[in-house]
């Protein structure tokens, strides 16, 4: 398909595209960190040995809740950038050419 033959999308704003990505992912890692919460004894869990204190279940799953949100957000963002077109890309890519002087 020729560049001038590609369909005439508007470009999205960045808002809408990033909203696209973070906004499962971070509906994904809530609903995942909900199962753990579930799945987890806090009282049986430490940060070393068994004799040491106790790990704080806030400290846990806000760190849980984090990690899951960056690992599904990079799923969804590689997912994003694969559906994308090869035409599409080589026509943006031609759009930020500069002609040699």
């Amino acid at each position: 398909m020729r560049r001038d033959q590609l369909p005439d999308v508007p470009k999205r704003p960045l808002a809408q595209r990033l909203g696209a990505i973070l906004w499962p992912s971070f509906l994904l890692s809530g609903v995942a960190t909900l199962l753990a919460a579930g799945l987890v004894d806090l009282d049986t869990l430490t940060w070393g040995d068994p004799g040491d204190e106790p790990v704080s279940g806030t400290a846990l799953f806000s760190i849980l809740f984090f990690l899951l949100w960056a690992l599904s957000a990079g799923s969804s963002w590689i997912t994003w950038l694969l559906l994308r077109s090869a035409d599409k890309l080589n026509a943006e890519q031609a759009d930020h050419d500069v002609p040699p002087q």
